[in-house]
C-alpha cells in the first residue's frame, strides 16, 4: 500500500469517452510516445471521463489536474453504465466521486469525520483535516453552432489528436480538428503552464482556425464543482476589465480564503461586449462558479489567439490574498504568454539540469532498443519533475511548510493528507539532489511538532517523546484516519 501511495501521479496518461471504453494503462504503454531530446511524453490517443488520462500540472505552490481533452473540469464516467450508473469513487477514506481537482499548498478544511476511518473510537477526541479543493479555473471554452467544446466533448468529431507534456519546461499541450457539424471543421490547440518562477501564476492559451467563416462565444469559466469540501465567499465580475475571481474557504474554516482571478486577453475581447457567463445553459450552477463570454468572428483561414491568465493565493501564504491573487492576475495579463512561458522555462532548466537527474541514454545521446531501458529514461525524467512540480524552494517567503501529499497538489486521492511516505520515501531522491526543494518535508513536521508533543503524552509517553499520526492534514492531531499508537510507527 504504500509503495503504491508513494506514486505521483506520474507518466502522463494521455489518453477515448463517448463510446466509455475500457483502457490498458499499464507500463510500457502503446498510448505514449517518449522524444527523449525535448523530453516529451505525447499520445494521439484521446481516451476522456478517466483519472488515468489526466495530466497533473504544479508549480510547488498551485496544482491541478487536466481533462484529456484540454484545461477543463472532467468527472470520471461509470464505463459499465455510462448513462445512469453510479460515479467512480476514489477511495479510503472520502469515497467521494472522482473528478480533476485543483487547489492551493496547504489548504486543509475542518471537518467531523471522513466516510471511512482506521480507528473511529479517535473521532471522539476531534476531528478530521483533509485536503480542500478551489473551483476549477484552467477552463477556456470555444461553443461554435450549438455545440461547445470542453471535457466531455463528442470524440466522433474529434480528429487528429495530440496532447504532449514537457518534462523540461512543464508545458501542456493538446492540438485537433473539431468537427462540430459536417460543415464546420476547426483547427484547435490549448497550451497551459503554471509559472515555475512566480508561484501565483498560471496562463492558459487558445488558438483556432475555421476552414469557414463563422461565429463563436469564448467563455472563461471559474468552474465551482471543483470547490470540494469548500465553502463559497465571494465571486464577481471587476469593473472595466475581463477579469474576474471567485473565493472559497476551507470548510468549516471561515478565517481561512483562497482567491482566483482570471484575466483574458485576444483580440475583440472589449469590456463592453463581455457577459457574465456563470448562469449559461451548459455551465454549472455553483456558488463558487463564474464565467464571462464574448462572442467572436472566426474568419476562415485566419487564427484567433485567446489568452487567459490566472492568479491565485490563500491567506495560509499572505496576509492579502485577494490582492496578491488579482495582482498577480492582472500583471500577468500585461506580461503576455511568451514572455511569461520564458521565465518559467528558465526557472525550469535551473532545476532540472542534466547533472541531476538520471540519464540512460549511449554515449552518442540515442537510447538503446531495450524497451525496459527506455523505460527507465522514462521514469527518471518524470519522477523528478513529478515531484519537484509539487515543491517550494527554501527561499525565504515561508510557503514551503506543507510537506507533499500523496498525489500532490492535483489531486485529492487518499484525502490529499500526509503521510510517512513523503519523509520515508519521497523526500531521499530530493533531498540528495534538491535539498533546498526536500526542506519542505522536514518543514511540516518541525511546524507540526508542538502537537506531536500533545500526541506522546495524551498516550502515556515520557514528556520528551513526540509521536505523529499515520495521517495528517492542518493539525496533526491523532485521528480516525491517522491514529498515533496501536497501529503502524513511523515518525516518533
Amino acid at each position: 500500500m504504500a509503495g503504491m501511495r508513494a506514486l505521483l501521479p506520474g507518466l502522463l496518461a494521455v489518453l477515448p469517452y463517448c463510446s466509455a471504453q475500457y483502457a490498458d494503462f499499464s507500463i510500457p504503454s502503446s498510448y505514449t510516445n517518449w522524444d527523449n531530446e525535448g523530453w516529451e511524453l505525447s499520445t494521439d490517443l484521446l481516451i476522456q471521463g478517466q483519472y488515468q488520462s489526466r495530466a497533473p500540472m504544479g508549480n510547488g505552490y498551485i496544482g491541478c489536474a487536466l481533462a484529456a481533452a484540454g484545461p477543463f473540469f472532467e468527472a470520471d464516467v461509470n464505463l459499465t453504465n455510462p448513462d445512469g450508473g453510479n460515479l467512480p469513487i476514489n477511495g479510503w477514506p472520502l469515497d467521494n466521486p472522482r473528478q480533476t481537482f485543483c487547489t492551493v499548498s496547504g489548504f486543509f478544511n475542518s471537518q467531523k469525520n471522513t466516510t471511512r476511518t482506521n480507528f473511529p473510537e479517535l473521532l471522539l477526541k476531534g476531528g478530521e483535516s483533509v485536503i480542500a479543493g478551489i473551483p476549477n479555473w484552467p477552463n477556456l471554452i470555444l461553443e461554435v453552432e450549438g455545440a461547445t467544446l470542453n471535457a466531455s466533448v463528442n470524440n466522433a468529431t474529434i480528429s487528429d489528436f495530440k496532447s504532449t507534456r514537457s518534462l523540461k519546461n512543464g508545458l501542456q499541450t493538446w492540438s485537433y480538428i473539431w468537427t462540430p457539424s459536417p460543415n464546420t471543421s476547426l483547427s484547435v490547440s490549448y497550451e497551459m503552464f503554471m509559472d515555475r518562477s512566480q508561484p501565483n501564476v498560471a496562463a492558459v492559451r487558445l488558438s483556432v482556425n475555421s476552414s469557414s467563416s463563422i461565429n463563436a462565444t469564448i467563455t472563461d469559466l471559474i468552474d465551482g464543482r471543483g470547490a470540494v469540501r469548500s465553502d463559497p465567499h465571494s465571486t464577481g465580475m471587476l469593473d472595466n476589465s475581463s477579469t474576474i475571481y471567485s473565493a472559497v474557504s476551507p470548510h468549516w474554516l471561515g478565517n481561512i480564503t483562497a482567491w482566483i482571478f482570471s484575466t483574458v486577453e485576444g483580440p475583440g475581447l472589449d469590456v463592453a461586449s463581455r457577459t457574465n457567463a456563470s448562469s449559461s445553459f451548459y455551465l454549472p450552477s455553483n456558488d463558487s462558479t463564474i464565467g464571462q463570454s464574448w462572442n467572436v468572428a472566426l474568419n476562415a483561414g485566419s487564427t484567433v489567439t485567446i489568452s487567459k491568465y490566472v492568479g491565485i493565493a490563500s491567506s495560509d501564504g499572505f496576509t492579502d490574498p485577494q490582492s496578491v491573487a488579482q495582482d498577480a492576475s492582472l500583471q500577468a495579463s500585461k506580461t503576455g504568454f511568451d514572455e511569461l512561458f520564458k521565465g518559467s522555462s528558465q526557472a525550469w532548466a535551473e532545476i532540472l539540469t542534466d547533472d541531476m537527474v538520471d540519464d540512460y541514454t549511449l554515449p552518442d545521446g540515442s537510447l538503446p532498443q531495450d524497451q525496459n531501458v527506455v523505460d527507465m529514461q522514462i521514469i527518471s525524467k518524470a519522477n523528478a519533475h513529478y515531484l519537484l512540480q509539487n515543491l517550494l524552494p527554501e527561499d525565504g517567503s515561508d510557503l514551503n511548510h506543507w510537506s507533499i501529499s500523496v498525489g500532490g497538489l492535483g489531486s485529492d486521492s487518499y484525502a490529499g493528507l500526509i503521510f510517512w511516505d513523503a519523509d520515508i520515501f519521497m523526500s531521499p531522491g530530493v533531498s540528495v539532489s534538491h535539498p533546498k526543494y526536500a526542506a519542505q518535508i522536514p518543514k511540516y513536521r518541525v511546524m507540526l511538532s508542538p502537537q506531536a508533543a500533545i500526541n506522546a503524552q495524551e498516550n502515556d509517553f515520557s514528556s520528551e517523546a513526540i509521536i505523529y499520526p499515520w495521517t495528517s492534514g492542518r493539525y496533526g492531531n491523532c485521528t480516525g484516519t491517522g491514529p498515533c499508537v496501536d497501529y503502524q510507527y513511523h515518525l516518533n
